[in-house]
């Protein structure tokens, strides 16, 4: 026993992680990324299981779309570099065609909530770190720029102009995700957002 727990001890000094099988979490089957208020979700089975607030490109330079994780990085154990701990690189590139577009942490905590990548999702460090754990590559990844509401309701109606709103706007709900359904994108018109 004391073996175990020195042995245990010296592999999460060095940086190892070590899990039983019988622990590992089920992996994700699909990550929602919501550029319009900051969000991402993670559903498993169609259903959602987490979520949490995160940043993205400044100028709305995220791009919009289906993507798949083909990346799985772990970059700074200590985060302490522009990408955090870990990247999740995506089957996408940036608007300028300079670089792969990903989910990473960051060295910067406070730009969370904000528009203040350069594109990609910046994460908290200790949430890309455990979105890291359930994700495996080929996971589906959507991108979408829409207002939602957090409890379904019935048909989109104009929004009160509450602040943090986007006035002029509809408010639609937000769309049910099954691991079979196509991607459901409902970004307002240029027109609408001006």
């Amino acid at each position: 026993m004391l073996r175990r727990l020195l042995l245990a001890s010296l592999l999460a000094c060095c940086g190892l992680v070590v899990a039983a099988a019988t622990s590992s979490p089920r992996p994700v089957d699909r990550i929602v990324v919501n550029k319009w208020n900051n969000t991402l979700k993670v559903y498993r089975d169609g259903q959602l299981v987490w979520h949490l607030r995160v940043a993205t490109g400044t100028d709305r330079s995220t791009p919009v779309g289906q993507f798949k994780v083909i990346q799985r990085w772990p970059v700074d154990r200590l985060g302490r570099g522009p990408y955090g701990t870990h990247w999740l690189g995506l089957n996408t590139l940036g608007r300028q065609q300079r670089g792969r577009i990903g989910i990473h942490g960051t060295n910067e905590p406070a730009s969370i909530g904000k528009y203040a990548s350069h594109g990609c999702v910046r994460c908290r460090n200790a949430d890309i770190a455990r979105l890291y754990a359930l994700t495996p590559l080929g996971t589906a990844v959507w991108i979408i720029d829409q207002a939602v509401r957090p409890e379904p309701v019935g048909p989109a109606r104009p929004a009160s102009g509450r602040a943090g709103r986007r006035p002029g706007l509809a408010t639609v709900e937000e769309p049910t995700v099954t691991s079979s359904s196509p991607p459901v994108v409902l970004a307002p018109s240029l027109e609408e957002r001006q």
